[in-house]
């Protein structure tokens, strides 16, 4: 929700609006896949946690922030970025996927592996294709997040994407 609130509600969110919709995402896909942004800031999805009283050490956990120089000190892992949340096959957000906006590398940037989530485990939109692979019976498999998108906001809704280049055998058993 934190990400989803700064790509509309923030005018630093426009330039990643601006991103995906040029990337051909309609409004309605956006909001269908909950897309947001990360502001360009240092402790901002940090900051934002402090007013749950959310330790900055259960965010570095959940691989939303990384440690600072300083004992105690952390700051957010995605900044300045596009976000794609990752959700489980039941559709429970466990991961994200960042594009970068400015001149940062890497170029996208993952949610690395926590207890929750194992990138070679999940398949991006899976919760959102699962019926139309049933009933198909075919699986139609893509490599990066936009191109999962865009297939199924065009109607080929038995498409799932793999979470990296590597294709592991526990993803093709979600899909068989």
């Amino acid at each position: 929700a934190f990400f989803s609130r700064n790509l509309t509600g923030t005018p630093e969110g426009a330039k990643a609006l601006a991103y995906l919709q040029k990337r051909g995402l309609s409004d309605e896909t956006i909001r269908t896949f909950q897309l947001g942004y990360a502001p360009n800031a240092w402790d901002s999805l940090i900051t934002h946690f402090k007013a749950w009283k959310t330790p900055p050490a259960l965010l570095e956990k959940a691989g939303l922030a990384l440690p600072g120089k300083k004992p105690g000190e952390f700051y957010d892992r995605f900044r300045g970025r596009a976000i794609f949340p990752i959700f489980t096959a039941s559709g429970k957000p466990v991961a994200f996927g960042g594009r970068a906006l400015f001149d940062q590398d890497p170029k996208y940037l993952n949610s690395p592996d926590t207890p929750i989530y194992t990138k070679g485990k999940l398949l991006y939109g899976l919760n959102l294709s699962k019926d139309a692979l049933r009933e198909t019976g075919e699986a139609v498999l893509v490599e990066g997040y936009t191109d999962y998108i865009a297939l199924f906001q065009a109607g080929l809704t038995n498409v799932v994407a793999s979470l990296g280049t590597a294709l592991t055998l526990p993803q093709l058993g979600l899909i068989e």
